[in-house]
């Protein structure tokens, strides 16, 4: 008779099957941080539904393959992809590797730093030792992108300097059983401003998986405009971005989950600052068989913290779909002000929606609210709008983009909203057919 499994072992099993090599640094602590999750790694458990946090998600199967972490030089026109439409610096990373070949630099700035991770963690070392781990969290997945990512940018903008081109991460996976994995650490000092796009994209990937993190710091009074595409095929990706901000600091973050068998978002806010401004929306839509998970955290520690947060997802035939989102009022963060909805619409009787918005609150004054709803798709205002003359093809476009608009409208550079729009026509013409 075979022993069982302990979840344990099946931790060692998992990182056995992955052709990839682990971190190393010069920097002590780097190394220290590095050290670390490697223990923790080792003494946990895989993410599995007996753990709350992945009740709904399967994400068992993804794990049981093997994976390589396989280095690609692969001649591509990067032109193909709508988001390369956008005036930026766009910095191309390959299977988690990045292809300077590939990037394209239209502009330096005085004050803005974009920097290869591997080589920042040399030249910038007071800003590493400063703010690198800082704010991620201690899971499995954050853990494993700590001990084996392979590349990433730094980006640094420095004390009143305002980004004048918007900077593109744009990630593109390839090949048969890949993992990628990039780790990124974006600093805007006090003052600044800068624009991020960052795109999840594939060529000819299969049984794939993406484990990509970033941390962001938003100093005092600066503004972070930070936008993500998700768009693919039967491929599965991890993405956790972790953001903290100053006084008088402000975000708004977007995300557009288009397309792939598998996605889970962990995207997390600390706000350690007062006055601060925080905009979480987020889109997503699930075809046949397809999976999204999108968690939120609004951490607020202090005064005067204002947040809003909208997510929009439209299920299709056979998709399932979560969403958790968290808002948290410590003692100290009076007068917080933090409003959240959630609101799906299911064009198939074959969908599922999970959707659990929470309030956590230790503050008496505060202006707190949250809701959630899923229903049908609108066949009243579709007669009402074929009635009027609308094809039924119209009619059911016309809604679903009015359903959707709310929170592509909410970008604020157009190049990014006519991208994220393109994509997101071309994703429900196909789900509609």
């Amino acid at each position: 008779m075979e022993a069982a499994v302990s979840e344990k072992n099946s931790v060692s099993v998992f990182l056995e099957n992955l052709d990839v090599s682990e971190n190393t640094s010069n920097n002590s602590y780097v190394s220290e941080v590095i050290s670390e999750a490697k223990d923790r790694l080792l003494n946990s458990k895989l993410p599995n539904k007996k753990q709350e946090s992945w009740k709904y998600s399967k994400i068992a199967p993804w794990l049981k393959k093997k994976y390589c972490c396989s280095r690609s030089n692969e001649d591509f026109d990067i032109s193909a992809y709508a988001s390369t439409s956008v005036n930026a610096n766009t910095l191309v990373f390959v299977n988690g590797y990045y292809r300077d070949d590939l990037s394209i630099l239209r502009d330096s700035q005085n004050g803005v730093i974009i920097q290869n991770m591997t080589e920042a963690v040399d030249l910038f070392k007071d800003d590493i030792d400063k703010y690198y781990n800082k704010a991620k969290d201690a899971s499995f997945f954050a853990d494993l992108n700590t001990v084996y990512h392979t590349n990433g940018v730094f980006i640094k903008v420095d004390e009143n300097v305002i980004a004048e081109t918007t900077v593109h991460l744009l990630h593109i996976q390839t090949g048969t059983g890949t993992i990628a994995q990039s780790r990124n650490l974006v600093i805007l000092e006090k003052n600044s401003k800068l624009d991020i796009l960052e795109s999840q994209l594939e060529l000819n990937a299969s049984d794939s998986i993406s484990n990509h993190l970033s941390e962001f710091f938003v100093n005092e009074n600066a503004l972070l405009n930070y936008t993500l595409i998700q768009k693919g095929g039967d491929n599965a990706a991890i993405h956790s971005n972790y953001f903290i901000q100053e006084d008088f600091s402000k975000l708004n973050s977007n995300v557009f989950s288009l397309q792939k068998k598998f996605i889970r978002n962990n995207h997390s806010v600390r706000t350690v600052g007062t006055d601060t401004e925080t905009r979480l929306n987020g889109s997503f839509m699930p075809g046949a068989n397809e999976q999204f998970d999108n968690r939120t955290l609004l951490d607020h520690r202090n005064v005067r913290g204002y947040s809003e947060e909208v997510y929009k997802g439209i299920l299709f035939e056979k998709s399932n779909a979560v969403f958790y989102g968290r808002i948290f009022v410590d003692q100290k963060a009076q007068q917080t002000n933090a409003y959240l909805n959630n609101s799906n619409i299911l064009m198939d009787d074959s969908a599922r929606m999970h959707s659990k918005p929470e309030l956590e609150i230790y503050a008496d004054d505060v202006k707190c609210s949250h809701g959630s709803a899923t229903g049908d798709f609108d066949t009243e205002a579709q007669f009402y709008l074929q009635a009027r003359g609308i094809s039924l093809d119209s009619a059911r476009k016309m809604l679903i983009h009015a359903f959707m608009n709310e929170v592509s409208g909410k970008i604020e550079n157009i190049e990014i909203r006519d991208v994220v729009n393109s994509y997101m026509n071309e994703r429900m013409m196909k789900l509609d057919q």
